[in-house]
């Protein structure tokens, strides 16, 4: 149930050290177990195997049920958020038993309560290491406050680098063969509703901006697999969705079983300005496309042209300050589940290049501007901006989806949603 991945070291745990910084009798023991150079740990603080998907885990993000003698992983598992002070950190996961449904801790709490399974004696190590137990020893006073230890000064005092791909860009880059590529494991993920990010970070705002009417005449431009438009199509007499990728292919046919009357049409959005008439639509919403795109003022261009006079043009973006590019994400042990491990760098903001980035272990291109380059382009296009979103995780949604929203979506914006209104 233990990793086997063995090193012979002489270092000392990493966390055994940071917890003996706290508590000056915690053992150190030597670290037999590298996940990576910066991170050595000891079998203790290593990895478990998870009993339903076999994945070996990073001690912080799975459970032992001392009843079924099995572990469940935060991955296979619902996870819950408690707020407490120990060791270094101020909160922990709470992880149902896949087999019992019982509510137990992930195993850094489980030392510090003594209910980790070395600690009961239900598991024994193969390694020759010093077993905290927690009886007589004041754990409540520290010198340090929660969090000293974690990823971003892990990462500032290892000095750990960022490696970026730019690409110079000699021809343009076809979108339609990326999604083409990316689509039957994006609608896996993405379901009929959409993903976390799209549910509760993105649509309400989106939703909110459009400010729709019942006689209003809508164009969702890049509508992939027609998640927008379905729910859209709720509250207008019309919606219309252009895509170029075989994602159309997939809300074709969402559209027949829920139903709804959806103007699909597969094309260019650059080429809107021959497939639709002069100020054609009241709303026109671009949905977390156009960082995919490479001429994205030709777009604009296009949108003004069929958009009425006074229309809405709303559209959402990956946050060109805090996504990636130019945000490079990195966790300090980069298996561990905690969020407060990880820390976003960022550089080269006003490099104005493509990226290759990776969606579901597959490349994919982003093309990176600034907010200005964002804003400018409406303005030179006959839009006035009236109201601009970061949306920011909310506690219900931390409560709901805690390792997705907590000390992640809170920290920092990934999303920039924009409302225009047309001259």
């Amino acid at each position: 149930m233990i990793s086997n991945v063995s090193y012979q070291s002489q270092d000392i745990c990493f966390y055994c050290r940071s917890y003996n910084q706290m508590i000056g009798n915690y053992p150190e023991n030597i670290a037999m177990y590298h996940f990576n150079d910066n991170t050595p740990r000891c079998q203790f603080h290593w990895q478990y195997q998870c009993f339903t998907c076999k994945n070996q885990v990073h001690f912080n993000g799975i459970s032992w049920c001392y009843n079924c003698k099995i572990f469940s992983c935060i991955s296979c598992s619902k996870e819950e958020l408690v707020y407490e002070t120990f060791f270094i950190y101020d909160y922990y996961y709470r992880i149902i038993c896949t087999n019992c449904n019982t509510s137990l801790p992930c195993l850094d709490y489980a030392e510090y309560n003594a209910t980790h399974p070395f600690q009961l004696g239900d598991l024994k190590p193969t390694e020759n290491i010093n077993i905290w137990i927690p009886i007589g020893v004041d754990i409540t006073s520290s010198k340090y406050p929660p969090n000293t230890f974690q990823g971003r000064h892990r990462i500032m005092n290892l000095g750990k680098q960022i490696e970026k791909i730019n690409l110079n860009l000699l021809n343009p880059i076809s979108t339609k063969e990326v999604w083409d590529d990316l689509a039957e494991d994006w609608i896996k993920v993405m379901g009929d509703t959409g993903d976390l990010s799209h549910k509760y970070m993105i649509l309400p705002d989106v939703m909110r901006f459009l400010e729709l009417h019942l006689d209003d005449v809508v164009l969702d431009a890049g509508c992939g697999q027609g998640n927008l438009c379905r729910l859209i199509s709720k509250e207008v007499q019309a919606v219309y969705g252009i895509e170029q990728s075989i994602l159309l292919d997939e809300a074709k046919r969402l559209e027949s079983i829920n139903s709804k009357s959806i103007n699909y049409i597969k094309g260019d959005i650059l080429e809107i300005g021959s497939l639709y008439e002069h100020d054609f639509f009241d709303k026109v919403v671009m949905n977390m496309v156009l960082m995919d795109l490479q001429d994205y003022k030709g777009c604009m261009k296009n949108i003004s042209n069929v958009l009425k006079p006074q229309g809405l043009f709303v559209i959402s973006i990956l946050h060109p300050v805090f996504a990636n590019p130019p945000a490079m994400s990195i966790r300090i042990p980069n298996d561990s589940q905690r969020n407060e491990d990880r820390l976003w760098v960022i550089d080269d903001y006003f490099s104005r290049t493509a990226q290759k980035i990776f969606i579901l272990s597959k490349p994919f291109i982003v093309f990176h501007r600034t907010i200005s380059d964002y804003v400018n382009a409406l303005i030179e296009n006959g839009f006035i901006i009236e109201e601009m979103s970061e949306p920011q995780a909310t506690e219900d949604y931390v409560k709901q989806h805690p390792r997705f929203f907590y000390l992640n979506e809170t920290r920092k914006p990934n999303f920039l949603i924009i409302k225009a209104r047309k001259k």
